[in-house]
This record gives structure tokens, sequence and C-alpha cells, in this order.
């Protein structure tokens, strides 16, 4: 039989372990759950409901209707989605509670709205804090705007990607120094809304013959390694560049990569109005534009640099080990 609210409704937690093969509609009611969500079968249908969530969220194996609903994990557990590229898990979601934490199941989870996260932690399931020994990864779907605003949250998920599928996406990662962020998508713009700082940052367009842009916009960005285009792959292009009036600096604590494209696009850093710091090695095999930039190579050890006939404009050298750059 389905199940349809006519009010909203607070229990310990809804458990459907699979016995239940119909459909649960919300009819947009508000549902409360001290504990978890078990979903393993029948639908799930959530409208535009607020679902709140005090222990584990688990939808892994029956369908949830996400359609404009917020799932609010307010307690400490674990998130478990589909952990499908083809599926989104959520439209909004809330978590990383102040003084809790959120843990993310070992499959990327899909968000096409907001991923709100407040002051608590969000991090992978069974990893240690700055592990991130596992695949486990947050995909951002939201076309236009912020899919993460500003926060304070510990955020220490391996993977993060920005994955829009169209317009213009704002990126707000102050926190994400234990995480590889991707910026991808078929000819889209991402743009920082505040200094980024990660483990390390990839630019690429997600399909072959697309381009993804990220716009520094002034704000400076912290990164191990900065990898801009896809290694053995020529087609999926991307350009890094600083539209605004103030300077950003790039600090890299590791080093720059340019990967080769195809005569169809480029993979390209325009470096008008941004500074590099780069203790790493310097390898482009595509588009160098110095602008106005200034390049300091500042490691300890060894460094290459690898032009591929691209000039600098000022060039710094401060390494002091005796093989230099």
């Amino acid at each position: 039989n389905n199940i349809t609210l006519d009010a909203a409704v607070s229990a310990a937690a809804i458990t459907n372990t699979g016995g239940y093969t119909g459909t649960f509609t919300t009819s947009n009611n508000t549902i409360t759950l001290t504990g978890s969500f078990q979903w393993d079968g029948g639908t799930f249908t959530a409208g535009s409901s607020t679902i709140t969530v005090g222990g584990d969220w688990d939808s892994s194996s029956g369908t949830f209707n996400y359609n404009t609903s917020t799932v609010d994990l307010t307690g400490t557990g674990t998130v478990t989605g589909k952990g499908s590229w083809g599926i989104i898990d959520f439209n909004n979601l809330t978590c990383a509670a102040a003084s809790k934490i959120t843990y993310v199941g070992s499959t990327p989870l899909h968000i096409v709205g907001v991923l709100t996260l407040g002051s608590g932690t969000i991090t992978d399931n069974l990893t240690a804090i700055g592990g991130n020994n596992n695949s486990y990864e947050i995909a951002l779907r939201q076309t236009d705007g912020a899919p993460i605003p500003a926060n304070s949250a510990t955020v220490d998920v391996n993977q993060i990607t920005y994955l829009p599928a169209s317009g213009t996406t704002t990126v707000n990662g102050s926190n994400f120094t234990n995480s590889t962020v991707i910026l991808t998508g078929p000819g889209i713009t991402l743009s920082l809304g505040q200094a980024l700082s990660c483990a390390s940052l990839v630019v690429r367009g997600n399909s072959n013959g697309v381009l993804a842009t990220l716009n520094t916009n002034g704000y400076n960005i912290t990164t191990s390694t900065l990898l801009i285009g896809l290694s053995g792959n020529t087609t999926r292009y991307a350009t890094l560049q600083n539209t605004s009036g103030s300077t950003s600096t790039i600090d890299l604590n590791g080093a720059l990569t340019i990967y080769p494209s195809d005569a169809s696009g480029a993979n390209q850093i325009n470096a008008n109005n941004i500074n590099f710091t780069v203790s790493g090695n310097w390898t482009n095999s595509d588009t160098f534009t110095a602008g106005n930039s200034t390049v300091t190579f500042d490691g300890t050890g060894t460094q290459s640099i690898t032009s591929n006939g691209k000039s600098f404009n000022n060039l710094i050298i401060t390494n002091p080990s005796a093989s230099g750059v």
C-alpha cells in the first residue's frame, strides 16, 4: 500500500529494510527524526519537505526522490547515498552541525542544490582526520550560485568535485585543506568567492571537447599541486585567469603542470594579475601567457622548469639548495 502524509511527523526513526515496496509521499510535510533514516525499498517522494535526522542517513538501496527537499542532519552520523555518477542523492543537504561529525560513506555523494555546512566536521568514514586514503567524494551539481556557502566547518573529505551543468559557479573553499578540489564542467566558469586552500587543485573540462575556466576573481590560492587539463587526454580543456583588478597569489607547495591539448582547444594560464610561488617543478606543455605576473621559485631541493617556449614576465629564484633550479 502507498502512504501519504497529511500532517507533519515527529518520530524516532524511519526504517525500511526492504520489506516495504510502495510509495511514501510526504505531501511537502515536515519530518523530524531523533534517530536515523533508512530506505532500502520502494519509493520515498520528498517533495519540498524539510527532513531533519538526528542519526544516520542511508538511501543507498531504495529510491529517494529528492525533488526540492532539504535534508538536515543535526547529529553525528554517516550519510550514504546511491554512490553512482548518474544519480543525484540530495537537493539541499545541511550537515556538520556544531560539535557534531558527519561521516561520508564509502561511495560518492551527489548534491544538486546547496550543501550547507555548520561549524562541526564533515569527514571520510573510517579515515583519520587528514588521512584521506580512500576515494570518498562529494560532487556538487548546482547550476549557478554557490553550492557550498562560506562556512567554518572542518572539511576532511578526500575529493570535492564541482560539476555544474551550466552557468557560473562560486567556489567557497577556505577550509578544504585536506581535500583535492576538482573544478570541471561543460563550458562553464567557476569563480572564487573567497581564498581557496586545498590539498590539490585540478581544472579541466568534464568531457571531450569542452572547456572549464577558473577565475580567481582577485582571491588567493594555497595548494600543493595545480593541474591544468587532464593527463593523457588532450581534449578536456582548461583555463586559469583573473578578471579582477586585484592581484591574486597562487602559493604552490609542490608542482604546477599544464597538460598538452590538441589543436581544437587549449590548456592555458592567463597570468595577468596573478603571482605564483612554486616550491616544486614547473611543467608547461601548452600555453602560459605571463602578462604582468611574477613567478618565484622558493623550493629547498632541485626544481625544474619546462617552459614550452613560453616566457616569464618577472622571474625570481630564492631556492637556496646547491642543485637549485
